[in-house]
């Protein structure tokens, strides 16, 4: 998802010490303050929702608020199943350490996929629609942690986690899967690149036998240069260095896979979050954009495929529509399949917000189901690495935790590998700014009497 705004580093730090210390604090909200900042920049698909998509960033997370006043023909209905299935125990763990630094490479390699019998080291590789480890059936479930590898040395936007990501891991049961951005600015000091804070997440994921999904690049202009556009995708990455970056997008990920190429705390890596082609102004040439990401995914998945041969690459383009209301630039009904089918991406991916009480998501095609239909046509799995449902207030969390459950079921046994929630809050966080309900999901604290959000208890448990 896109975010907005600037978070309060201070003001985060000192709400987050006096959570650690056991005393309750109060979140202030100013008027006219930039903390928790919000612009209106969605609006959800015209298909009869009459809904409002808005999104920003406060004090801790990402933030983002729905309202829907008409929905369609059963998106309002819950269909939450009565039986839960036990906890089962946690996959195998990941073992070994990153890798030592590589050299620089910038090889341009005939696009080709990865080898689809899985290796032995327990890395996650692909057979045909399913995931294996070790030559058995792999799914998973987890959380977006967008900020693990934000603060310390060198610091980065997106926030912090106090001291380290082993603060969230520590609430969750082991053997889950957390997404975190990788932007190349995150790494980057005194000229310099300090791989720091990315060890630290590997370190502290294998010690939890978790796996990481890293995203190198955003679609937006949040902690990640200017926003991607159709000339960025047809050839900007090549050759264009951002503000705060030491070299190409290009570049920057044959240097992050080559340093952590064979790790298998890595589950797969994501290209782009969201990616889509769009023009300069925003409008869409669809023809353009599907050969414009056709030839990214080609020549970015294929790059890393013969650095790092075993692990999985999802591209991390959508089926379905974005917040605009449009249809993803590039992808829009059977181009999503044309795209998938690039040998650069094994992983297809799929976002689920704004339809809290249905199941399967949208309603209105293409939806999940389609996604999942057309990568399967393609002989490959799909995963819905974003799925997102707003709670205002402490006795909305019951519920909300059921809707992940129902949603976890039907999506699963309709055909996906894998589910990540978002997202991880550093402190129970509800409204800030005023009426901007937070998506964050949260620990144990005294902050104002909560207890641990029990969407927490969703994960690492069977649904398929």
């Amino acid at each position: 998802m896109q975010l907005f705004g600037a978070p309060s580093l201070l003001r985060v730090r000192l709400l987050a010490l006096a959570v650690a210390a056991g005393i309750p604090a109060v979140l202030l909200v100013v008027p006219g303050a930039a903390v928790g900042s919000v612009q209106s920049t969605r609006v959800a698909p015209p298909h009869g929702s009459g809904g409002q998509i808005s999104e920003g960033h406060g004090p801790i997370g990402k933030l983002k608020s729905v309202s829907v006043t008409a929905s369609p023909p059963g998106a309002g209905q819950f269909h939450a199943r009565s039986k839960f299935v036990p906890s089962v125990a946690a996959t195998a763990s990941p073992n070994g350490a990153p890798s030592a630094p590589g050299p620089r490479a910038t090889p341009t390699p005939t696009p080709s996929a990865p080898p689809a019998g899985p290796p032995s080291s327990g890395i996650v590789g692909r057979s045909g629609t399913e995931l294996v480890v070790a030559g058995q059936p792999y799914h998973f479930t987890g959380i977006n942690i967008y900020m693990a590898a934000s603060g310390g040395t060198p610091s980065s936007c997106g926030g912090e986690l106090y001291p380290n990501v082993g603060v969230p891991l520590a609430q969750m049961p082991n053997g889950i899967v957390f997404r975190f951005w990788a932007f190349q600015d995150f790494f980057v000091s005194n000229g310099a690149f300090n791989w720091s804070n990315f060890d630290l997440v590997l370190q502290m994921a294998a010690e939890h036998q978790d796996r990481v999904i890293p995203v190198l690049a955003n679609q937006y202009n949040y902690c990640d240069g200017p926003a991607k556009d159709l000339a960025w995708y047809q050839s900007g990455y090549q050759t264009t260095v951002s503000s705060g970056d030491l070299v190409s997008y290009r570049q920057y990920v044959a240097d992050v896979v080559t340093r952590y190429a064979g790790n298998p705390t890595v589950a797969m890596w994501q290209l782009v979050n969201e990616g889509q082609a769009v023009n300069d102004n925003g409008s869409c040439d669809e023809s353009a954009a599907l050969s414009a990401l056709l030839s990214f995914s080609n020549d970015v998945g294929g790059l890393i495929h013969s650095l790092d041969p075993h692990h999985l690459v999802s591209l991390g383009t959508l089926a379905g529509y974005s917040g605009s209301g449009l249809q993803w630039c590039g992808a829009a009904n059977g181009d999503y399949q044309t795209l998938m089918a690039s040998p650069g991406n094994d992983v297809c991916d799929f976002h689920d917000y704004g339809y809290p009480s249905s199941p399967m998501g949208n309603p209105q095609t293409p939806d999940l189901a389609t996604a999942i239909q057309m990568c399967h046509a393609d002989g490959k799995p799909i995963m819905v690495a974003e799925t997102g449902i707003f709670a205002s207030a402490s006795n909305q969390l019951a519920t909300r935790a059921a809707q992940f459950q129902a949603k976890f079921y039907s999506q699963f046994q309709a055909g996906v590998v894998g589910e990540l929630m978002w997202d991880w809050a550093n402190i129970p966080q509800y409204v800030s700014p005023v009426a901007d309900p937070d998506y964050g999901i949260f620990p144990a604290s005294s902050f104002d009497g909560y207890q641990a959000d029990p969407s927490l208890s969703l994960l690492g448990r069977v649904y398929w």
